[in-house]
């Protein structure tokens, strides 16, 4: 899965989720999704700038089986 599949994922994911809060609890729900999503993002999601990069982004396991 490319970087840009998953952020479309994950986007549909959570319009999904605040369209189900937002029908459940009504505009309280859809406040509460915006504070989540807002939460997330600067908690979870580290700014990379161009020529830039992370370092170990995905940690290299050892293959348990060799064929």
């Amino acid at each position: 899965m490319t970087r840009r599949e998953a952020l479309l994922a994950l986007s549909v994911a959570y319009a999904l989720i605040a369209g189900g809060l937002a029908w459940w609890f009504g505009p309280p729900g859809l406040i509460a999704a915006g504070v989540v999503l807002i939460v997330c993002i600067l908690l979870f999601f580290e700014r990379v700038d161009d020529g830039e990069t992370v370092a170990e982004p995905v940690p290299q396991q050892p293959a348990r089986y060799s064929f």
